[in-house]
């Protein structure tokens, strides 16, 4: 089972609530350049698996472009999602936490409390963002604050560092089980699938949701269905040409 901490940081509300109330798309914002972690890779990947559902995703050709993105205040965005190095600085130097798109590129919670971009679902797979020290009663600081002022619905970030190959595995088993779900039911089960695949730990609990549970559009969690049932059909015609004709 689950610890209830990863649950308990969600508010308690009726599942489902759309992401960006009142449109009609669904606009990701998908980031990842740091070579060192293999984000382009996870980038591109998820940029795939989201545009085989109908969904124009926006991914910004380099980090540069990507912080301007992220640092918008005009911009509203469905999922923000950035794959990157981070550090953590407690108070008082929360607001110099920073999330590292690349060598020298990067993105201070500061920058984001002032300056972010609006989004529905976010969710930054870097180590030890999700922090947020409580130094009085009530307050966060750090990313976390910055993401609530900025009016994010739901995010997904991590407490303590995490391997780049279980970082990309957890986040591939979110966005595998979102469309059929909302954000917090996709959280949980990207734990299971980590837990019955007998991983240690530390791939999956530094992970933490909060906020409200969100879902994708109606229109692209149907075209997600259709897509896995023609997977399904190519699978299985594929499996019946390997084992020859039936006698």
């Amino acid at each position: 089972m689950i610890p209830a901490i990863h649950q308990q940081r969600s508010r308690p509300t009726a599942p489902g609530h759309p992401l960006l109330p009142g449109k009609t798309g669904w606009n990701p914002l998908i980031g990842g350049w740091e070579p060192g972690i293999h984000a382009e890779g996870e980038a591109q990947a998820l940029e795939a698996r989201l545009r085989r559902i109908g969904v124009d995703v926006v991914r910004p050709a380099d980090a540069g472009e990507g912080r301007s993105c992220l640092l918008d205040p005009k911009r509203e965005w469905g999922l923000v999602y950035v794959v990157a190095h981070g550090a953590f600085f407690p108070w008082p130097r929360s607001s110099d936490s920073q999330l590292s798109l690349v060598d020298k590129t990067v993105v201070r919670a500061g920058d984001w409390l002032h300056s972010g971009c609006r989004a529905a679902l976010v969710f930054l797979n870097a180590c030890e963002l999700g922090q947020g020290v409580v130094h009085r009663a009530g307050d966060l600081n750090g990313f976390p604050l910055a993401l609530r002022a900025r009016k994010t619905t739901a995010d997904l970030s991590a407490l303590s560092p995490v391997a780049p190959e279980d970082a990309h595995s957890f986040a591939a088993a979110f966005y595998e089980e979102l469309p059929d779900s909302d954000s917090l039911a996709a959280f949980r089960q990207a734990c299971l699938t980590a837990i019955g695949l007998e991983k240690p730990p530390s791939a999956w609990a530094p992970y933490v949701h909060s906020g409200f549970p969100v879902r994708i559009p109606d229109g692209h969690r149907l075209r997600a269905d259709q897509s896995r049932k023609s997977a399904d059909v190519v699978k299985t015609a594929t499996q019946d040409e390997s084992e020859g004709p039936r006698t």
